[in-house]
């Protein structure tokens, strides 16, 4: 099975560490996209660490709106959903998280699909 995750929340290296555990699955390849930093208010910028990254793809991808917890949005998405193929799409959007229609929507272009 092929599972493509893109998540802002994994630039943090200690919430890789349950990617490593689904990568360890049988039959599971899994394809992570995070972008280069997050930018936090009250915090700052938290630049991509990679921690726990064995056994699965972690790949990079800039985003726009960066900053803004429900309307960013990742335009070169749409090359790694075509490349990988994945059978499960997880958009992690965090809790109240609204921008996953959106995430779609102005991502991806009906050919992109499988």
């Amino acid at each position: 099975m092929r599972i493509l995750i893109l998540s802002k929340a994994l630039v943090n290296g200690v919430y890789q560490r349950k990617l490593e555990e689904l990568a360890r699955l049988p039959d599971v390849e899994l394809l992570a996209v995070v972008p280069p930093a997050w930018i936090e208010s009250r915090v700052g910028v938290l630049q991509l660490e990679r921690r726990f990254v064995e056994g699965y793809q972690l790949v990079v991808e800039p985003m726009w709106f960066n900053g803004h917890h429900h309307i960013h949005v990742y335009p070169g998405l749409a090359k790694h959903v075509a490349r990988f193929r994945p059978d499960i799409l997880h958009i992690h959007a965090g809790v109240g998280g609204k921008g996953k229609s959106g995430v779609i929507g102005l991502t991806f272009r009906r050919e992109s699909f499988p």
